[in-house]
């Protein structure tokens, strides 16, 4: 479990680093700070919408041999 906890928040901190480095965010101000929260934000959205629809694929997947 601890394994799994390590690889998803090197995953978390890596997309927040690419994030970062594709944008141009001043974290000097709220605005920029905020402007991050919302790319981070928009980015783990997704991420978690994709995970739903190839879980959702894989279930109606016949498993069970015949």
């Amino acid at each position: 479990m601890k394994k799994t906890i390590i690889v998803v928040a090197i995953i978390l901190v890596l997309a927040g680093t690419v994030i970062l480095s594709n944008g141009h965010y001043d974290f000097s101000s709220k605005e920029g700070l905020f402007n991050f929260v919302k790319a981070y934000g928009i980015w783990a959205k997704t991420v978690f919408g994709n995970v739903v629809d190839v879980t959702g694929y894989a279930i109606q997947k016949p498993w069970i041999p015949q």
